[in-house]
């Protein structure tokens, strides 16, 4: 399980951090969002891209920014 802490570090580590990992197919759960609809959604990342993840969500819908 990959946990990243805002709180804990800085914006850029956690950027290098999320780089650099493969998040294909892994479990995601949003607790902060620019976007607060989004926050609480839990899938599974399908895509990612520099700026946003694809999940599917347990009801087999696509959520994105």
């Amino acid at each position: 399980m990959l946990v990243f802490r805002v709180k804990d570090t800085n914006t850029q580590d956690v950027a290098k951090r999320l780089m650099n990992a493969d998040l294909h197919a892994a479990p995601l759960h949003v607790t902060q969002s620019r976007c607060s609809s989004l926050v609480g959604i839990s899938g599974i990342v399908l895509q990612e891209t520099k700026n946003a993840f694809i999940l599917v969500t347990s009801d087999n819908k696509l959520k994105s920014k």
